[in-house]
């Protein structure tokens, strides 16, 4: 009798370990893409964040294109298209839930957000197998002999949907109503590169947040 209740409490705390939840982001205009599209600047991305030792499998992942145009960024791709990783749904909700000032009004949700929180799936698909353009924009750089300009440019595409779940610890620390709360401020803070320039780039509109049901 105890054997069978002892499984019984086993099977109620998997089955209420995540909250879980379906959403689709519609975005309202251009999604930039900031993987970088030569091997050295690729390498130099992948350096600052000590992740050098998977240089080989990035560039497999992104339309490689010559050194001269280093400034050339644009999004990961493979056989099904263009897509977007799954940390980066991630980093923008750890980054609105710091900006709004939850991470200090929650305790433990800073910790929950970095080692408790999943987007699946890890490629998160853009309905594109090509960017529908690029823009350009001037940048100033430092070189051996001093400052100069450069152009550069970002693929982008246009008004695209993004679907993925979201799971995370039910721990008590990350309510329904406090993820609405992050998504709604994250649709202004937006995805992608120069999405803190504001207007037209990385913003976005929460068409569909639903709890899935285990």
């Amino acid at each position: 009798m105890k054997e069978k209740e002892k499984e019984k409490e086993n099977k109620m705390t998997k089955k209420n370990l995540y909250q879980k939840f379906e959403l689709e982001l519609k975005m309202r205009d251009k999604l930039l893409g900031g993987k970088p599209k030569s091997e050295k600047l690729i390498a130099g991305w992948l350096e600052t964040r000590d992740r050098l030792n998977t240089l080989e499998k990035e560039k497999k992942q992104i339309d490689m294109m010559e050194e001269e145009k280093k400034a050339w960024t644009g999004f990961k791709k493979d056989a099904k298209g263009l897509y977007l990783d799954s940390y980066q749904i991630k980093g923008m909700v750890k980054e609105t839930a710091k900006v709004i000032k939850l991470t200090k009004q929650v305790r433990g949700l800073t910790g929950l957000l970095q080692s408790g929180f999943f987007v699946f799936p890890a490629h998160i698909y853009l309905g594109k197998m090509q960017p529908d353009d690029f823009i350009e924009e001037t940048a100033q750089v430092m070189g051996i002999r001093g400052p100069r300009s450069i152009i550069k440019r970002h693929d982008y595409v246009e008004k695209i949907t993004l679907n993925f779940e979201i799971w995370f610890f039910d721990t008590g620390v990350l309510n329904e109503e406090n993820l609405r709360l992050i998504f709604e401020a994250g649709q202004e803070v937006g995805l992608g590169t120069n999405r803190h320039e504001g207007g037209e780039f990385g913003r976005f509109e929460v068409k569909k947040l639903e709890r899935i049901e285990s």
